[in-house]
């Protein structure tokens, strides 16, 4: 079935957050293997660049096919997360970090609490009981959800070890060398599993300091930490006002040195000088774009000009 306008934007924008962090050589070879034009020259973003490319198709098998490709962080993605890429019934939100919630039904209330903080640090959380709609097909929809998580979540539960259903999950994300963050709730990390180190939770312990540890490892894990560098710059770039924009620059400087790159420091920029909200806020009593200077500017990364951008609201 062919892809609505809505969804052929969505997915180029995939595909130009996740190819645009690559190599030059490396974008252009992908490109041409899988059909979309080069260019010699350009004097914009890598994601601009990738985005200009895909404008010139509208084959959406090739967007697909490439999508697939791309999306997987650390192993292939499975066929029915494939054919499912795109589809509007997709367990995901656009620009989050996305983690898998593996859990047992019982304990489906603990879990929909966890999600709904998670959430409130730009980490779109997968919970079977919370996400699938009555009319879904829910194993393909589970499916979906672990060829394309970023991470998972072992909420560790009494019975989560005799749950099947559980131990199958831990190991699809295991099988594609994903980070797996136990979470001991009584019960002790038990096989593969026995490897991590489990975060143990206290009795009458909060959501939200459940959430919030979990997503300190994420933003700190090696295995994590880009695609979380990447959803929390997207969370500055949506930025819709002054409290927001002093919310969001704390969150930018938690994604340690090693996570940014380029393509990151050019879209924080870009984003401050595009977004009225970020250009006037004032951050650590400081104005905006000093306290960016503070953040960056010890990176060995080049800030972009901007001197377009912040003409864009002179109306002559």
């Amino acid at each position: 079935m062919a892809l609505s306008p809505g969804e052929r934007i969505d997915l180029k924008k995939q595909i130009a957050e996740t190819l645009g962090n690559q190599e030059w050589r490396d974008i252009d070879l992908t490109l041409s293997e899988f059909g979309f034009p080069t260019e010699e020259t350009w004097d914009g973003s890598p994601s601009g660049y990738v985005v200009e490319m895909l404008a010139t198709s509208k084959a959406d098998g090739a967007l697909v096919e490439l999508a697939s490709y791309l999306r997987p962080t650390a192993g292939p993605l499975p066929q029915e997360a494939t054919d499912r890429f795109a589809d509007p019934g997709s367990p995901w939100s656009d620009g989050g970090f996305r983690l898998f919630i593996s859990h047992v039904s019982e304990y489906a209330e603990h879990a929909g609490a966890v999600r709904e903080e998670l959430l409130k640090r730009s980490i779109d959380a997968f919970v079977a009981h919370d996400s699938i709609e009555p009319t879904e097909e829910w194993q393909d929809v589970i499916l979906t959800a672990l060829g394309s998580c970023d991470a998972c979540l072992a909420l560790l539960t009494p019975g989560f070890s005799e749950s099947s259903w559980t131990d199958q999950e831990v190991g699809w994300a295991m099988a594609r060398k994903l980070l797996v963050i136990p979470v001991e709730f009584g019960q002790m990390p038990y096989g593969f599993l026995g490897r991590y180190q489990a975060q143990p939770v206290k009795k009458g312990q909060a959501p939200a300091d459940i959430a919030l540890g979990v997503f300190e490892l994420l933003v700190r894990k090696q295995q994590s930490r880009d695609a979380m560098a990447r959803a929390l710059v997207a969370r500055w770039a949506s930025t819709v006002s002054w409290d927001a924009a002093r919310e969001n620059y704390g969150f930018l400087k938690m994604i340690p040195d090693e996570a940014w790159n380029q393509q990151l420091v050019t879209e924080v920029w870009e984003a401050h000088g595009r977004v009225h909200d970020l250009k006037t806020a004032s951050i650590n009593w400081k104005d905006s774009g000093e306290a960016l200077d503070d953040l960056l500017g010890h990176l060995p990364y080049s800030k972009p000009s901007l001197s377009n951008q912040l003409d864009d609201d002179i109306p002559f």
